[in-house]
C-alpha cells in the first residue's frame, strides 16, 4: 500500500515507541492526580464532617465518616467535572459559615449553610451519592436496627413478624 514501508518496519517502530507513549500518558495522569490532590486538600478535609452533618448517627464514629468520605472522594476523582464542582461547592459551603469557615462553625451555622445550598446541583449530587453509600453499609443497618433484605431472608412472616394482635378482630 505504501511503497518502501514494510510491515516489519511499522511493527518495529511501534514496538519502540508504544511503551514510551503509554508511560508518558500514565506519567501525565499521575502528575495531574498529584496536582489535583494537593489543590483539593481543604475540600477533602471538609467532607467527613459534612457527611456527619447530613446524616448524623451518634453511634457511628469519625472513622466511619472518614471512610465514607474517602470512597466519595475517589468517585469524584474519576470525573474531573464532578471534582471541580465538589471543590467549589465545599468552598462555598465553608464560606457560608462565616469568617471561621466550616471547621469553626457551630451546628446551627452548619445546618443553615446546608439548607442554603440544598437547591444547588452540587449539594443534591453529594447528598444522593452519600445517601446511597452510607445506607448500603451493614454497619449502619446494625446501628439503626435494619435487619436487611427481608425477601432474601425468607420474608417477614418467618422472622418474628407473624403476629398482628394490635388489629381488632385478628387472632394471633
Amino acid at each position: 500500500m505504501f511503497p518502501g514501508i514494510s510491515r516489519r518496519r511499522v511493527l518495529g517502530t511501534l514496538a519502540r515507541f508504544l511503551p514510551w507513549a503509554l508511560f508518558s500518558g500514565s506519567a501525565v495522569q499521575i502528575l495531574h492526580a498529584a496536582e489535583v490532590g494537593a489543590a483539593s486538600l481543604p475540600a477533602r478535609a471538609l467532607l467527613p464532617s459534612v457527611l456527619r452533618e447530613l446524616f448524623p448517627h451518634a453511634g457511628l464514629g469519625d472513622e466511619f465518616y472518614a471512610e465514607m468520605a474517602g470512597v466519595l472522594w475517589q468517585q469524584m476523582l474519576a470525573d474531573p467535572v464532578k471534582l471541580q464542582e465538589a471543590e467549589s461547592g465545599l468552598a462555598r459551603l465553608s464560606a457560608c459559615c462565616g469568617s471561621g469557615g466550616w471547621e469553626h462553625a457551630g451546628t446551627d451555622a452548619r445546618v443553615a449553610a446546608l439548607i442554603g445550598m440544598q437547591e444547588e446541583m452540587f449539594f443534591q449530587a453529594l447528598r444522593d451519592s452519600a445517601l446511597m453509600l452510607i445506607y448500603r453499609d451493614p454497619r449502619v443497618w446494625e446501628h439503626i436496627g435494619y435487619g436487611g433484605n427481608a425477601l432474601a431472608q425468607g420474608g417477614y412472616l418467618t422472622r418474628g413478624f407473624d403476629h398482628i394482635d394490635w388489629l381488632p378482630g385478628v387472632q394471633p
